[in-house]
């Protein structure tokens, strides 16, 4: 399969004005309903926008309460060598394009090209971010303070985008009316088990932008491995990508048992990547080449040399240069030294490339995340389909038309988290953490839904069903057993939640949870809150026992999950946990029990946490006694009927040791 070489040469450079600069409010909104657009300038300008702010928002979240440097709390010597200014013995792992430095209280931009810095200041006045060619000191200290690599390459794909065409996608996306027809075809190959669902979704395909609602736990990984084989043809170079690892390595663990029908390779740090997709990295295809194996290490000698000589005084070049036998420039003026390195880097690179790109003429998938697609250097990809669509923010939808595919398929669940971004827009303008599926779905896309749920047993699968999907997920799982464990708990504790900072923790409902734990069950402890979390990991150390925050749990998966709601409190204020994505993600990751930790009191007014609990056999604390709360169910239509039942509930139970009314025993088919 023949690919065309991508050229990454061109030094990236942001340059826009930023018309919304909001610092990170906090919380995201529940569901993005993004305003009409009308054509690809006004697309591609409000992308423009929210690039350039979500840049300036990483910079000023440093110094603000909301965030820190993401670098050591160190400072490293920045000098001057003829006119080009260098850090001095920068740890190669800080070593990253478009960083942000701070130099004697004023930000700048650096794109570091071996350690070099290409000077662009911030400046806030006027909201704009400006280009300076030189700097007016000699030697001094910087501190790094924050990486914006992605938002540099997602401006500068917008602006490749422009100039190269006018994508029908986008045209698609914004005028759902308009179906443009994609590339596919009907491969006679024997599909992979698959459901009706899966198969009705593989046999839909048809526009250039596909749209496949895909749950938790819905097969897509199988799903995306017969869409390739049966509907993308033969000669077509496919991209799979996502935000997360995770993602790439669910797809890996699939694609691994069809190498020989499907090649594939894995970009990426494998420092990230999982086990399995770290045996497929292009480094290990790379050195089944030896002339290319040669020239690969070749090209990294002199990359370390010219690192070297950047980080040394000019007086000891001579000595250096000597040692690697290059006695015949040793003596040179240092611009060409610098020239004569630079020019070896060049032509080798050149060479190492094109044969990397030989190498990659039989792979037929190309796996990546989206930070590290740019490491892809393949000039058009006939195919993408974008994994968990659902957290790929459309700011970075110009990275992937930058390879001008075919078709886009977006697969992914906009019912849980959306993307992080650090801006939100308050006056509706613009949404920045909006994916392309989430815009899609919003404009009137048509997509498919797969209904079919393997993760979660029976029980939990319908309480999240009837919640979050409108009763349409179905379980592949029977329903439980009436002689075992039931697996849906809520637990009563009326502990006293305390705010520090600007997150609660509640550390009743810590004790309660280690008496929970064992060391015979796999389990992952959820809370909505960083402070909670916090302490949950200094009060639990068990090998079995997971501990992590909602939005980081999405994608994962554990046989028991324990969700300490920390809020408790007579006045029912629950905070973000009523968001309902993030209440269904906490609420999908179970595959045989959730056990819940918390005062259901001051959760039971709220109308999606009263349809949870009817699903719940609800434990008082000190007596371990079953209540169901079907009689303290809210109703939209009966608030005024219910009102003084639950204000009674809650005034006669708040306290820790309260008695707990017994109901008729629990039966989930009640609720159906």
């Amino acid at each position: 399969m023949k690919h065309a070489q991508y050229d990454n040469s061109k030094s990236r450079k942001m340059t826009s004005q930023i018309y919304d600069r909001i610092l990170y409010s906090g919380q995201k909104n529940f569901i993005n309903i993004p305003p009409k657009l009308n054509d690809h300038d006004e697309y591609f300008s409000i992308l423009r926008e929210n690039i350039a702010s979500e840049a300036i928002c990483a910079i000023e979240n440093v110094s603000s309460e909301f965030g820190k440097s993401e670098y050591p709390d160190e400072t490293y010597e920045c000098y001057k060598i003829k006119g080009l200014y260098t850090i001095k013995d920068i740890p190669n792992n800080l070593i990253l394009r478009c960083c942000v430095i701070k130099i004697k209280d004023r930000y700048h931009i650096i794109t570091q090209d071996y350690n070099r810095i290409h000077t662009i200041e911030i400046q806030k006045r006027d909201a704009m971010i400006n280009i300076y060619p030189k700097f007016d000191e000699g030697s001094f200290k910087i501190k790094l303070i924050v990486n914006i690599r992605d938002r540099a390459l997602e401006y500068d794909s917008i602006n490749i985008v422009e100039q190269t065409c006018k994508s029908s996608i986008i045209t698609s996306l914004l005028d759902p009316s308009i179906v443009a027809s994609g590339h596919y075809t009907n491969n006679n190959i024997e599909l992979i088990k698959c459901n009706d669902s899966q198969l009705q979704t593989i046999n839909a395909l048809y526009s250039n932008l596909e749209c496949i609602h895909g749950p938790a736990g819905t097969g897509k990984s199988t799903t995306i491995i017969n869409i390739i084989n049966k509907r993308i043809p033969e000669n077509h170079a496919i991209l799979c990508t996502a935000v997360q690892n995770q993602a790439i390595d669910a797809l890996v663990e699939k694609l691994q048992h069809t190498y020989d029908k499907l090649p594939f390779v894995v970009f990426g740090n494998p420092n990230d990547l999982g086990d399995t997709a770290r045996k497929y990295i292009p480094d290990l295809l790379y050195v089944k080449n030896g002339e290319l194996k040669k020239k690969m290490n070749s090209l990294n000698n002199w990359k370390k040399l010219l690192d070297l000589l950047m980080s040394k005084k000019e007086n000891e070049w001579p000595r250096i240069l000597a040692k690697n036998y290059l006695t015949k420039i040793a003596n040179k003026p240092s611009e060409q030294i610098i020239e004569h390195i630079k020019e070896k880097i060049n032509d080798l690179r050149d060479m190492v490339y094109e044969q990397q790109n030989e190498s990659l003429k039989t792979v037929k998938i190309f796996l990546s995340t989206i930070a590290s697609i740019q490491k892809i250097r393949i000039k058009i990809f006939d195919t993408v389909i974008i994994d968990e669509a659902s957290t790929v923010t459309e700011m970075t939808l110009p990275i992937v038309l930058r390879y001008n595919p075919t078709n886009i398929i977006l697969i992914g669940d906009h019912k849980q988290l959306e993307g992080f971004t650090c801006n939100s827009d308050n006056n509706g303008k613009t949404k920045h953490n909006i994916s392309f599926l989430e815009r899609a779905l919003s404009n009137g896309r048509n997509y498919n839904m797969l209904t079919v749920q393997y993760r979660m047993c029976y029980e939990i699968c319908k309480m999240v069903s009837k919640t979050f999907y409108d009763g349409k997920l179905i379980s592949y799982q029977k329903k439980t057993d009436q002689n075992d464990n039931f697996p849906l708990k809520w637990y009563y504790v009326g502990g006293i939640e305390k705010k520090e900072d600007t997150s609660y923790y509640n550390m009743e409902e810590i004790e309660y949870i280690k008496l929970l734990c064992n060391n015979e069950q796999s389990i992952t402890i959820l809370s909505p809150y960083n402070k909670q979390i916090e302490k949950l990991k200094k009060h639990i150390h068990m090998k079995n026992v997971k501990i992590k925050s909602i939005d980081s749990a999405q994608g994962t998966e554990d046989d028991i999950i324990i969700i300490s709601m920390v809020r408790s409190n007579d006045k029912n204020n629950i905070g973000f946990i009523n968001n309902p994505r993030r209440s269904c993600v906490m609420l999908s990751r179970a595959k045989k029990e959730i056990w819940i930790v918390g005062n259901n009191l001051t959760f039971v007014k709220h109308q999606m946490w009263s349809n949870v609990m009817s699903y719940f056999e609800i434990y008082n604390k000190s007596k371990g006694e079953i209540m169901n709360l079907k009689n303290n169910f809210v109703d939209v239509k009966n608030q005024k009927n219910q009102k003084n039942q639950n204000d009674n509930i809650t005034n006669n139970k708040m306290n820790d040791h309260c008695d707990v009314k017994i109901y008729k025993k629990y039966d989930i088919d009640d609720f159906f």
